[in-house]
């Protein structure tokens, strides 16, 4: 079972931190080459452009689902904050549900458009769209994976919760 837990926090570092990590620094690089080849030499390169958006997507869809698992993402809680324990375990339990079904309903839909995508290309490096779009998918599916791990630990929160709150009834 640690072997597992490795091997999934392994995979989930180097989809969400490392590959992003790489792409953010492709991006960067083709966005110094661009800036070099038309401010200095006044000659506009045109892969370095598409490089740099590919390299962005790339590493804003993989990065996004680290900030899932670290629970980094922005999250306003104004009227959460007001509610009692009990009430915020409801909303956390409802919410997260609420938004496994939407991913869950997402996944399919999102990889069959990517997969349609293939027939087009970028216009310079002629990069199918379907590998530009990729990490859409591994998004939907890290992001949907972090939710459930979430909808776990919630569901057993919730059971402590109410053990606590039975044994409490007891004692009175």
């Amino acid at each position: 079972m640690r072997l597992l837990k490795k091997i999934r926090l392994f995979v989930y570092d180097l989809l969400e931190i490392y590959l992003p990590t790489l792409c953010l620094i492709v991006t960067f690089v083709s966005f110094i080459i661009q800036v070099v080849s038309r401010y200095i030499f006044r000659s506009q390169v045109a892969w370095s452009y598409e490089l740099c958006v590919t390299g962005f997507v790339w590493c804003l869809y993989l990065a996004a689902g680290h900030a899932m698992r670290a629970q980094t993402h922005v999250v306003f809680t104004l009227f959460y904050d007001k509610l009692n324990a009990g009430w915020q375990l409801v909303f956390r339990l409802a919410g997260t549900l609420f938004l496994i079904v939407c991913f869950g309903l997402l996944a399919y839909p999102a990889y069959d458009w990517i997969q349609f995508m293939a027939i087009k290309k970028s216009a310079t490096l002629h990069i199918p769209m379907n590998i530009v779009f990729a990490p859409f998918i591994a998004f939907t599916v890290l992001t949907l994976f972090h939710l459930i791990e979430d909808m776990v630990r919630h569901v057993r929160e919730a059971l402590r919760f109410i053990r606590t709150k039975r044994m409490k009834a007891l004692e009175e």
